[in-house]
């Protein structure tokens, strides 16, 4: 009975010094492969944050990389729990449209008036100029997904465009925004310290983008292209201005009546 008490504490013994063993080599592989995933997250890391510096051109992709290396993350503002202020600011932006009593009236185009019609290449090539950083608007659609899927969406968009403009109304999901309250200062006292910030739908801006161009090729070639002051001719101008106005009083006396 001793005999056979001694070889089983043997066997026992042999089969934990086994096992040990068997962890010990687990436990060195498991930290051998973490080690080497360490190791290749870091290279990674590393040729990312290079990435960013390779175009000078490209200043956003710079101090993204900036921001990734001093580990800067934007502080949230903290959002106000009263739940009246949606109601309050709503009526009280209200208020100015309320003001208007003004009738609308809908001007009749004379018979021989050619309705604008779109084309697909000229609303493909627009969704491809757009901006993919533009606020996505009340629907949440991304101007990346637009400028991305420019191809699929020309033909869908040319046609409600066309109905649009032929029946001389603009759909209602295409003029509906959400006014985002932006404080003007740190400390809000009056309803009056929030501006008002209205995105509208991006295809809408497309549409404005569309007709605006048919509109400046009516215009007549009279037309300054320093009126728009965000030309940079009209930029280029500034100042001059002063010495425009200053002496404005000689050149009228001097012009021959």
């Amino acid at each position: 009975m001793l005999l056979l008490r001694t070889q089983l504490l043997l066997k026992g013994g042999v089969c934990k010094h086994e096992h040990l063993c068997s962890c010990s080599e687990a436990l060195r592989k498991t930290r051998a492969k973490l080690s080497r995933a360490i190791r290749e997250a870091k290279r990674a890391h590393a040729q990312r944050i290079h990435g960013h510096f390779k175009d000078t051109g490209d200043t956003q992709r710079m101090w993204g990389g900036i921001q990734a290396i001093t580990n800067y993350r934007k502080t949230s503002p903290s959002c106000d729990s009263d739940a009246i202020l949606p109601d309050a600011l709503n009526d009280f932006y209200a208020q100015f449209e309320a003001q208007n009593n003004i009738a609308v009236e809908k001007s009749i185009p004379p018979q021989n008036d050619q309705v604008l019609c779109l084309t697909a290449a000229d609303v493909r090539c627009t969704l491809h100029g757009v901006n993919p950083w533009k606020a996505a608007g009340p629907y949440n659609i991304p101007g990346r997904v637009l400028r991305e899927c420019a191809d699929q969406l020309a033909d869908v968009l040319t046609d409600i465009f066309n109905i649009s403009l032929s029946c001389t109304v603009v759909p209602t999901c295409f003029k509906t925004t959400t006014i985002v309250p932006v404080p003007k200062k740190p400390t809000v006292s009056c309803l009056n310290d929030y501006r008002p910030i209205a995105p509208t739908s991006i295809i809408m801006k497309c549409f404005e983008r569309l007709v605006m161009r048919h509109i400046k090729t009516q215009l007549p070639p009279s037309l300054d292209p320093c009126s728009s002051r965000t030309t940079p001719t009209a930029l280029q101008m500034m100042p001059s201005l002063p010495h425009f106005i200053r002496h404005s009083h000689i050149w009228i006396k001097r012009a021959p009546t």
